[in-house]
């Protein structure tokens, strides 16, 4: 696009493709534009995408929930594997959950703000359109998803009789539409095969093959090692009376969670549009028990005993694993096989940072920790920032060392050692090697 000019007509190879919609495309052809061709500025809008997204789920969880919560669950989201690799992934699934965030920024500050209720509104429906050229039809599923907000709290927002909501639908409708008109005009029935077909193609079978309980493991496991606090934060949603809005803070991510479910396909990154939501959960979960640690009633402390005991422990083991390793390594013992692994090194060192922060919140979860020298303020936050600082440690280990992020060494190597030829030569040099 950025050579040709022609922000129409997307090729791969010469060949026309348009199994997606465009706006990604247009967002990292004016990335290129501006700061030239390179592997940073190609990442550069789904990387901006995440940081806004972020400052979007602090302040929507400082609404809904409190301040701490929200910076709890901003902070446990940053430590989440697929969270942090699909936010630095030149793909369209970051972007849109910036404007899925937006929507319900958007909505919540009509609320916040009712004589700019028209403006707020506006910005929220014209999400929709925006949405659909960065994601195509998926948008509908977060549509769909606010519906019971929408509907069943209308009483109190009255958003549905807001006319900015409207007119910012029909504005995104009509940019939309604009979009097709001029594919129609230039490429006839094409983009709207591809598109349409790509549609069919995932709703009809499961595209990928794995499973229909697939997002019940996968969705836990991703979410790893903050899965055990965000069902701790769900319940004490369910439990307390005075959090409003829990048909936008529980209802959108199950609604959209459900409708994710029944879609045949399922893939890893379809689910990242609730991930947002789980943090705000797990940080609840964290911020209470800080209230929990300082009160003195007895089940209180057992509730903080009890998870820093078990975290602990995972520490501990991981702890124990990375020093047979290491002690197998150097008394050359191929331990299970591991020794033909050159990864395992990098395991160990993940291990042990994680091991190491969690070793010590045993301590706070002992009986004896509690002492007049270390007030109780002091141990609940140590005992977070260590829980914290395991999984960012680890993130940066695998992030630096080429574990994550580095897809094709094969490919990155070759087109490394091609930069300098002629744009023709290296295209013909790829083609050769792809074939």
């Amino acid at each position: 696009m950025v050579r040709s000019q022609d922000w129409l007509s997307p090729t791969w190879w010469g060949q026309l493709v348009y199994d997606k919609t465009s706006g990604l495309h247009w967002l990292i052809a004016a990335s290129l534009s501006i700061f030239g061709t390179s592997e940073t500025a190609a990442r550069l809008p789904s990387g901006m995408a995440c940081l806004i997204s972020v400052g979007l789920m602090y302040w929507i969880g400082a609404y809904l929930l409190s301040d701490r919560a929200a910076l709890w669950g901003c902070l446990c989201l940053s430590t989440i594997f697929v969270w942090t690799q699909y936010g630095q992934l030149a793909t369209q699934d970051v972007p849109l959950i910036s404007i899925e965030l937006i929507c319900i920024w958007a909505l919540l500050q009509a609320e916040h703000s009712p004589q700019y209720r028209r403006v707020w509104g506006f910005l929220s429906g014209l999400c929709l359109g925006i949405g659909f050229l960065v994601k195509g039809f998926m948008v509908a599923l977060p549509s769909l998803a606010l519906l019971p907000y929408l509907i069943f709290e209308h009483r109190r927002h009255k958003h549905l009789f807001n006319p900015g909501l409207y007119f910012g639908v029909l504005a995104g409708g009509v940019g939309v539409l604009y979009w097709f008109w001029q594919l129609w005009q230039t490429h006839g029935s094409l983009p709207f095969d591809q598109l349409f077909g790509v549609l069919a193609l995932a709703a009809s079978e499961d595209y990928h093959g794995v499973g229909p309980l697939y997002y019940l493991w996968n969705i836990p496991a991703s979410f790893l090692p903050w899965t055990p606090m965000v069902l701790l934060g769900m319940v004490q949603i369910l439990r307390q009376h005075h959090i409003h809005r829990k048909w936008l803070l529980m209802g959108y991510p199950a609604g959209l969670l459900f409708m994710l479910q029944i879609f045949p396909t399922k893939t890893p990154y379809y689910p990242l549009q609730i991930y947002p939501f789980l943090g705000l959960y797990a940080g609840l979960a964290l911020s209470n028990l800080v209230s929990l640690k300082q009160l003195s009633r007895k089940q209180a402390k057992r509730t903080f005993r009890v998870t820093a005991i078990a975290y602990g422990a995972v520490g501990l083991l991981l702890l124990s694993a990375s020093v047979v390793l290491i002690l197998a390594m150097a008394l050359n013992q191929n331990f299970l096989g591991l020794r033909e692994d050159p990864k395992i090194p990098i395991y160990i060192l993940i291990a042990l940072a994680i091991g190491l922060s969690w070793i010590g919140v045993l301590w706070l979860g002992s009986t004896g920790a509690r002492r007049p020298q270390f007030p109780t303020w002091h141990q609940t936050r140590v005992g977070l920032v260590s829980l914290l600082l395991g999984p960012w440690l680890a993130i940066a280990i695998a992030g630096t060392s080429g574990l994550i992020g580095d897809y094709n060494p094969d490919i990155k190597a070759f087109y490394g050692s091609h930069r300098s030829r002629p744009l023709l030569t290296t295209m013909q040099s790829i083609q050769s090697f792809k074939t």
